[in-house]
């Protein structure tokens, strides 16, 4: 017979995930202002623009709206629009029923690395969360979505490459083959 997880343990974890996903939400102003400090760009409008349009409201986005989300985020993470998609976006994965995004330590060694920057650790968080979203609304298995969050965020590092560290680069690349060490996602087409 399995042995069976306490009803209080399953709730705790749930409202652990929760707890999380608010905090990011929370951040996420912060991250852009220290993300775009971290990533200048000369086209860059000023910061507390971008602060102030990643704010969000209570309303959780539709499964069609989500996906146009993502879509916005991934044409320019760091740009306005990007903020704003991300904003709604984490509102989706925290409110929505429709998406169970699993965060889990062992996947994401970028996050307990010291060697990364902490914008830089908030940009690629954002991305892994945005991949798994992506996957999720597609097919739920949390194999293939953190594979899908690993390969968000080396489509988003290769598109912001001119702006991010060199060194800063090759860590998160190092450590999301740390991740990958049981070779289950495979990259090659990114």
């Amino acid at each position: 017979m399995k042995p069976v997880k306490p009803m209080t343990s399953v709730l705790c974890e749930n409202m652990v995930m929760r707890i999380f996903l608010l905090t990011l939400f929370l951040l996420t102003p912060a991250f852009y202002a220290q993300a775009n400090t971290e990533l200048p760009d000369k086209s860059q409008k000023p910061i507390e623009r971008v602060v102030l349009q990643s704010q969000t409201t209570d309303e959780v986005p539709s499964i069609d709206q989500a996906h146009s989300l993502i879509a916005d985020y991934r044409a320019d993470p760091v740009s306005d629009a990007g903020a704003r998609a991300l904003s709604k976006l984490i509102t989706f994965a925290e409110k929505s029923d429709s998406v169970k995004v699993v965060l889990k330590m062992k996947d994401m060694p970028w996050r307990e690395d010291d060697r990364v920057t902490v914008g830089i650790n908030k940009f690629v968080l954002a991305a892994y969360i945005i991949g798994s979203i992506d996957s999720e609304l597609k097919e739920s298995s949390y194999e293939k979505a953190r594979c899908s969050g690993m390969s968000e965020i080396i489509s988003s590092l290769n598109k912001l490459k001119d702006r991010i560290d060199e060194v800063q680069y090759d860590i998160v690349l190092e450590d999301i083959n740390k991740a990958n060490n049981d070779g289950k996602c495979d990259f090659s087409g990114i």
